[in-house]
Order: structure tokens, then sequence, then C-alpha cells
């Protein structure tokens, strides 16, 4: 994973996080883990996805890949709560 790779990830996180809804970017020992929330019905709903460092060596951008999967997700939940 490249040091570019991380910041693309951690844009995609900051303009993803609007309104009710908040992604972050965790950098830990095993990986990197996206966690997300938002507001549905005045409860809070999450969402997160951890990826291996083994799998942040592909040449695929799996970081950015991880916000935009919790990204849909959130967005799945605050559909369902319309």
């Amino acid at each position: 994973m490249t040091t570019a790779n991380l910041k693309a990830a951690a844009r995609l996180a900051r303009e993803a996080s609007r309104g009710r809804r908040t992604i972050e970017l965790f950098v830990t020992e095993e990986g990197v883990v996206v966690r997300g929330w938002t507001v549905v019905r005045e409860q809070m709903a999450a969402a997160s996805h951890e990826v291996t460092w083994r799998e942040l060596d592909a040449a695929v951008d799996l970081a950015s890949n991880a916000v935009a999967l919790v990204d849909r997700r959130l967005s799945a939940m605050e559909g369902a709560g319309a």
C-alpha cells in the first residue's frame, strides 16, 4: 500500500462525512479499519470494514474501496430508515 492510496482513502472518508454521516479511517497493526455511523430515526446506526495489510499490498486501492463500501452501507441504512 502506498502513502498516496492511504491519503486518497482519507480524502474519500472526509468527503463522505456529511450531514448525519461520519466515516473515519484507523490504521492498526493488522491493517486499516474504516468505521462509519449515521443517525436513522433518532438512533445511531454503524458500519465498519477491515482490510488487512496483506490485502492492502494488492495493486487495487482496497482502502478507498472499503471507504466506498461503508458509505454505501450507511446510505442503505439511511434509505431504509427514511
